[in-house]
């Protein structure tokens, strides 16, 4: 929908092309339609989960910051982003080759024009910027960032439990002072 919204054709156009393909593909393949079935859930989910190990990390556990945040894009990124890094180097370049430079989104951020391979190099220099300053700079490696986010969902399902009491302790009393009318 945002696509349409916002007129993105290109994107609208290249995601119709990508099913018309699968479809055409599959149509002229010999697997039963069980098969076919089992193999778009396999690749949804991979899809899936690829997407997820990316994102996730580096995004889940900050701030959620309203349009009208009135900061400026620096503070902003700071806030709501953070980077799943490696101290050993070369997992660390496991780490960008997998995600694509995604891994280090503070970076991916403030400078989206940047070649992947440069990112490593230009986190360091951004990191120690960032704290000069005095201003937060989040890490996390990838399995930290996974730990944090399920003790964040215990945290969130606390919220919403106790949300729901207290909406039902509100019917009781709307119904009761409903009652005594």
């Amino acid at each position: 929908m945002k696509c349409f919204k916002k007129g993105w054709w290109s994107d609208i156009g290249l995601t119709i092309l990508h099913w018309m393909l699968v479809v055409v593909s599959l149509a002229r393949s010999t697997y039963s339609a069980q098969q076919i079935c089992v193999m778009l859930l396999i690749k949804e989910g991979f899809s899936g989960w690829l997407l997820a190990s990316v994102f996730l990390p580096s995004h889940y556990l900050e701030e959620i910051l309203g349009h009208d945040h009135g900061l400026n894009p620096t503070l902003h990124v700071l806030k709501t982003t953070r980077n799943v890094v490696s101290p050993n180097r070369y997992l660390n370049n496991v780490l960008v080759i997998y995600s694509g430079g995604l891994n280090l989104q503070i970076e991916h951020h403030m400078f989206p024009q940047c070649p992947i391979d440069k990112l490593p190099q230009l986190a360091a220099i951004t990191r120690n910027a960032v704290e000069r300053r005095g201003l937060e700079y989040r890490s996390s490696s990838f399995v930290g960032s996974f730990i944090e986010i399920l003790f964040r969902l215990e945290t969130l399902e606390d919220y919403a439990r106790r949300s729901e009491e207290n909406k039902a302790l509100t019917m009781v009393d709307t119904y009761t002072t409903y009652q005594s009318c």
